[in-house]
């Protein structure tokens, strides 16, 4: 066998050493980008759980019957005239829950809160959306506040499906 011949069977198993490289690479590239998007994806889910279990326990701090919250429930069930400082309390509960409505909009657009969990959040705030308290707020004060994520849009929406639950639950019984 000559140098030249040598010379070429190492440069052809050279050639087939470094196609082999690069292949393995490809294959390891692959699985570790199918366990980045399964990490992703679990990492979502365990979010949008999360997510959606402290805004269950803010609103029945909020709202439950047995709840501490006496200020919500004068706010929202009665025409009783506000004291000062429930009117504060009660601004400051409005900040809050409006404040997670867009929380939760921005983390669905990027992509950290399933579309199902925004949309099951979205229908669990439309019908607060409807007592009289909560939209003079708005307009007098949330609308200045929250401009981005279309967050406004979507109350606007979100108040006009308010109006057809409303007169759903207004209409007189057969």
């Amino acid at each position: 066998m000559s140098l030249e011949s040598i010379y070429y069977v190492g440069q052809t198993v050279a050639v087939v050493a470094i196609l082999g490289s690069l292949l393995a690479v490809f294959f390891q590239l692959r699985q570790a980008s199918k366990q980045i998007r399964e990490s992703n994806s679990q990492a979502r889910a365990e979010f949008s759980h999360r997510f959606g279990s402290r805004s269950a326990d803010l609103q029945l701090a909020w709202f439950g019957t047995d709840g501490p919250n006496k200020t919500m429930m004068k706010a929202l069930l009665t025409a009783d005239r506000l004291t000062h400082e429930e009117q504060f309390e009660f601004g400051v509960q409005m900040a809050i829950f409006f404040g997670t409505l867009n929380e939760s909009e921005l983390f669905n657009q990027r992509g950290l809160l399933d579309d199902e969990v925004a949309r099951l959040r979205r229908q669990f705030y439309g019908p607060y959306l409807s007592f009289p308290r909560v939209r003079k707020w708005w307009e007098r004060q949330g609308q200045d506040f929250y401009l981005e994520a279309g967050v406004s849009e979507l109350v606007e929406k979100m108040m006009a499906e308010g109006d057809s639950w409303q007169m759903l639950r207004e209409r007189p019984k057969s």
